[in-house]
């Protein structure tokens, strides 16, 4: 009986997630752990583990890039129908 590598039966994230993705590049380019700090003092260190305020911050930021694509294709879809509205 020949081994399996176990590994290989596990995907990560950093597998899915190209290398050269627009969101990598923010990563990068914002240091969310650093914009995080006046926002630690909040936080207890009692209770449940919580994910983290720059992970929070991520999210907020990712999901006003999202709406924000979003917004801009809904404004050009709308704008093509009428175009192709007017035309016939």
């Amino acid at each position: 009986m020949t081994k399996r590598k176990q590994n290989s039966l596990f995907i990560t994230l950093d597998d899915l997630v190209s290398e050269d993705h627009p969101y990598r590049k923010l990563d990068a380019l914002l240091s969310f752990d650093e914009l995080a700090n006046p926002f630690l003092d909040i936080y207890s260190a009692k209770g449940r583990k919580e994910k983290g305020v720059s992970f929070g911050l991520r999210t907020l930021v990712l999901q006003f890039i999202e709406v924000s694509v979003i917004e801009r294709w809904n404004a050009f879809y709308a704008k093509t129908i009428q175009q192709i509205g007017s035309v016939n």
